[in-house]
């Protein structure tokens, strides 16, 4: 029913951002990304989002200007900055481009939330079916890493039990304390947003640098966290 655009100049993080919320439960069927200001316009035009977030920073162009170029199209969009920058200019310059809301990196769920309630019902008109105001504050990713997070010790004990195929890996579990085949289990596609939450040296490079952890996420996940 609502459609979504999600732009970002880092395509992981449009990507990750799509798994924040289980966005059917608020009728959004509908989900583009876009990584760049021209390719935002180009795609906003045809698919005519009922709601966009908007990186406050695009490279060559600032989220505030794509808005204010979007709503001089005609566009009823609803915008929503997301930055990394704690900075009331930047907030200024985005309510002055009619933006509703300014979200600060890392994204919080019950923030977005928010701020999808909000709209959907004060400014689309419609209802927040009650099921979907239930939704736990962290999706199960975050769970996972929450819990290692709280319990990291355990991994120690648990890691002679790893079937991982080369000491370079099992040593790198050890300094990390991460028990990869529970971080896995049961995520699916969402695997790769993995190293993007790991307060490490993560991301594409890492995996890059580190055949071995690439091999053992081919054993345990059947696909590597940068796919």
């Amino acid at each position: 029913m609502y459609r979504l655009l999600i732009v970002d100049d880092e395509k992981d993080i449009c990507e990750n951002i799509k798994y924040l919320l289980d966005w059917s439960l608020y009728n959004i069927t509908s989900i583009l990304t876009a990584t760049s200001y021209a390719e935002a316009v180009s795609k906003a035009v045809d698919f005519q989002p009922h709601i966009a977030l908007l990186d406050i920073n695009l490279g060559d162009h600032w989220g505030y200007e794509l808005a204010e170029h979007l709503r001089s199209m005609g566009m009823q969009t609803i915008f929503c900055m997301i930055s990394g920058y704690d900075d009331f200019n930047y907030v200024h310059k985005s309510m002055q481009a009619t933006a509703r809301d300014y979200l600060l990196k890392p994204i919080h769920v019950a923030e977005l939330r928010a701020f999808i309630e909000r709209t959907i019902v004060r400014d689309l008109h419609g209802v927040i079916p009650e099921h979907a105001a239930s939704q736990p504050e962290l999706d199960p990713v975050q769970q996972v890493l929450q819990n290692y997070q709280q319990n990291h010790f355990d991994c120690k004990k648990q890691l002679p039990q790893l079937p991982v195929l080369d000491q370079h890996c099992r040593n790198l579990q050890y300094e990390q304390q991460i028990h990869w085949p529970d971080l896995f289990k049961g995520h699916g596609n969402q695997i790769f947003r993995i190293p993007h939450c790991l307060p490490y040296d993560s991301g594409p490079a890492a995996y890059r640098k580190h055949p071995g952890e690439n091999l053992c996420h081919r054993q345990h996940g059947g696909i590597l966290p940068t796919e």
